[in-house]
Order: C-alpha cells, then sequence, then structure tokens
C-alpha cells in the first residue's frame, strides 16, 4: 500500500515534496502538465528557480487538467488502472514463455518491463 513520505511525521512534511503529472494518471501524455505539492517555503524557492527556465503549460494543458480533476470520477481511474495491470501481466505472462528471456523484478507501480535478453 502506498504511503506518501508527507504523512509519516510533521518534520517529514517540512521537508517533503511532491511532484506529480497528468501524463501517467490520467493518461495526457504530450500535453506536459504537471503540479508540485509543498510546504509554502519550498515552493517559493521552487517558483523562483522554476519562473527562469520556463514559462507556464499552455492553456489547451490547462483546461484539460482542471477537466480531469472535475470530471474524471475514481471509478474510471480505477478501471484505467485494472486495464493497465491487465496488459502488464499479460506481457509478463508472455515473457515468461521466451526462452533465455528473464525478468528479474516485475513492474509493480508502472506499466514499464524491463526484461533481461542479454542472451540474444
Amino acid at each position: 500500500k502506498h504511503v506518501s513520505f508527507a504523512s509519516i511525521s510533521p518534520e517529514m512534511y517540512q521537508r517533503t515534496m511532491t511532484v506529480n503529472g497528468f501524463s501517467k494518471s490520467h493518461a495526457m501524455t504530450g500535453l506536459r502538465l504537471g503540479y508540485m505539492a509543498a510546504p509554502q517555503q519550498l515552493a517559493k524557492a521552487v517558483t523562483t528557480i522554476q519562473s527562469q527556465l520556463t514559462s507556464c503549460a499552455g492553456s489547451i494543458s490547462q483546461a484539460a487538467g482542471l477537466a480531469a480533476l472535475r470530471d474524471v470520477k475514481e471509478s474510471e481511474m480505477d478501471a484505467n488502472v485494472q486495464i493497465m495491470r491487465e496488459k502488464r501481466d499479460f506481457v509478463i505472462a508472455a515473457l515468461q514463455t521466451m526462452p533465455n528471456v528473464n525478468l528479474e523484478v516485475s513492474p509493480m507501480g508502472a506499466f514499464y518491463v524491463l526484461p533481461d535478453v542479454s542472451a540474444y
């Protein structure tokens, strides 16, 4: 079960930045939309640096992210997770039948599969 570092203790909360994006959570790849949650002191420091490196996300990406947060039901998110889990399991099962292909670690939190094909 996932446990956020920030929830461990008040001290840890003060040292934790959570950075995420909509690519994985809402299958919105290509829109380059992300966010950060952090205590105000850390957020201000990051804002200062970020403002010198990039501008802001495009208005279309922002509107899409807002719609995803407002309109996508948790049940839809759960269904998408289940679909991705089934796809991951299919790939793992197929790799396990291939000679000289090893999968040392099965993915648990993502759909990336990194098989060892060095025998070939």
